[in-house]
């Protein structure tokens, strides 16, 4: 089996040689391509180095709780929903050149679950569009949510043993709901 090489060049002027999906560097040292730095997109963008810094530790510790791929400088892309960050005291996640997600500016769409941080449909939100369990990030005080599902859908909060705590039908909504005794939600 004949394997594919191709060089590349980078700014340094070091040339590496791809084989099989890996980047290979002069001495042997084998590395895959660096993802594009969030941090970097986000002060671009314009967040102050230290917003931006700040964003991705609360990107990672959100991702070391919840799962899932982070897709833009404060999105997080779980299987079934997506998960938007806001910066300190702002009342809604920033966009950073992509569309809005859902459950911005404190609506759920149609067949939506959308759980906030904060109170009054704001701060960092997850939007669940597909039926699943979903950890929160570790959120506690009094936060909201919106139950824009099938009429009649049920939704479930568990506590930290997976335990029923309360539930909600569609159409229905929370404000204010103290997020301390929920450790997950399952939208349907």
């Amino acid at each position: 089996m004949k394997a594919l090489s191709v060089a590349k060049t980078f700014a340094s002027g070091l040339v590496a040689t791809a084989i099989g999906g890996f980047m290979v560097l002069p001495g042997g040292a084998a590395a895959a391509e660096k993802a594009p730095s969030f941090t970097g997109q986000a002060v671009a963008a314009g967040l102050t180095s230290a917003q931006a810094t700040w964003l991705q530790s609360e990107v990672d510790r959100t991702m070391a709780r919840t799962g899932g791929t982070q897709i833009a400088p404060n999105r997080i892309q779980l299987e079934g929903a997506v998960v938007n960050i806001a910066l300190p005291g702002e009342q809604q996640p920033r966009t950073f050149g992509t569309a809005a997600a859902a459950c911005s500016n404190s609506t759920a769409p149609y067949g939506y679950f959308c759980a906030y941080k904060n109170v009054n449909y704001t701060g960092s939100y997850i939007a669940m569009y597909r039926c699943g369990k979903y950890k929160l990030p570790g959120w506690v005080n009094n936060g909201s949510y919106l139950n824009n599902q099938t009429p009649g859908t049920r939704g479930f909060f568990l506590n930290q043993y997976d335990v029923l705590y309360e539930g909600s039908s569609a159409p229905d909504s929370g404000n204010p709901y103290n997020w301390n005794p929920i450790w997950s939600i399952v939208p349907c």
